[in-house]
C-alpha cells in the first residue's frame, strides 16, 4: 500500500487483521507550510468574505490547519458556516499537488471556490520501501497493491525509474491485484499503463482493502472451480 512518509502503521494493523502481510510503500513526503505564511494567506482568504464551507481534502490538512488555529486563535473567529452551495463561498484546504477536479465541480454547481495550500507534497528522500516493493514484485511475492492517491502512483513510477523502466514496472503490477482508492487515482494509473482491478464505491482505505480481500477470495474460488472441472474433461 502507498502511504506518505511516516504514515501507515494503523493501516498495517488493519491489513494484518485481514490475514495479510503489509508492505507500506512511502511514495510521498508531506511537509506543513511555515505557520506564519499559512496564517497570512488563510487570514487574507477569510477576510475577503465569510466562508460557507471549509473543505478539508485530507486528514493532514485537518491536522495542520487546526494546529494553526490553536496557535493563532483569532483566525477561528473569522469562520462561519451555512448549508448553502449555490453561490456559496467554499474554501479548500489542500496540498500543493492536489488536482483541480473538486474545485472545478464545485464551481460548476455555482460555488465561489478559493484554495489554501496548507502543506506540500514531494518525493520522499528515502526510497528503501519502493526498492523493496520492486524486488518483491520481481519475485512474485505481491498479491495486491492499493494506491491511495494519484500522486502516490506518479511518484512510485518516478522513484522506481531508478531501478526498472516504466513499462517493466507496469508489467510487474499487472501480475497482481491493483486497486485505486478513487476515480482520479484510477485515471492516473491508466495513464501510466496500469489498468486497476478494483475501486471502492466510497473512497476510503478500509473499504478499499475489504474490496481487495473480496476480489482475491473470489479469484481464488474461481481458480479452484476451474481446477476441479478440468480433470473431468
Amino acid at each position: 500500500m502507498t502511504r506518505p512518509e511516516g504514515k501507515g502503521e494503523d493501516t498495517a494493523e488493519f491489513i494484518r487483521k485481514l490475514s495479510w502481510t503489509p508492505l507500506i510503500v512511502h511514495t510521498v513526503e508531506l511537509k506543513p507550510r511555515e505557520a506564519s505564511d499559512l496564517f497570512t494567506e488563510f487570514r487574507t482568504v477569510l477576510s475577503e468574505a465569510s466562508i460557507d464551507w471549509l473543505v478539508f481534502m485530507s486528514p493532514v490538512g485537518v491536522q495542520v490547519l487546526f494546529n494553526l488555529l490553536r496557535t493563532h486563535g483569532n483566525v477561528a473567529e473569522l469562520l462561519s458556516s451555512s448549508s448553502r452551495l449555490d453561490g456559496a463561498r467554499v474554501v479548500l484546504a489542500r496540498s500543493s499537488e492536489a488536482n483541480e477536479s473538486l474545485a472545478t465541480r464545485l464551481a460548476m454547481r455555482g460555488a465561489n471556490v478559493s484554495s489554501v495550500t496548507v502543506y506540500s507534497s514531494s518525493l520522499p528522500q528515502n526510497d528503501l520501501t519502493v526498492t523493496r516493493l520492486v524486488e518483491r514484485l520481481k519475485e512474485d511475492l505481491v498479491d495486491g497493491i492499493l494506491f491511495t492517491s494519484s500522486l502516490s502512483a506518479t511518484n512510485l513510477f518516478r522513484i522506481a525509474g531508478r531501478i526498472v523502466s516504466e513499462n517493466e514496472l507496469a508489467k510487474l503490477l499487472d501480475d497482481c491485484l491493483v486497486s485505486a482508492i478513487g476515480p482520479v487515482t484510477a485515471d492516473k494509473l491508466r495513464q501510466l499503463g496500469v489498468e486497476p482491478d478494483a475501486q471502492p464505491d466510497h473512497y476510503l482505505i478500509e473499504e478499499s482493502l475489504r474490496l481487495m480481500a473480496e476480489t482475491i477470495r473470489r479469484r481464488e474460488s474461481d481458480t479452484a472451480a476451474v481446477t476441479t472441472v478440468l480433470p473431468g474433461n
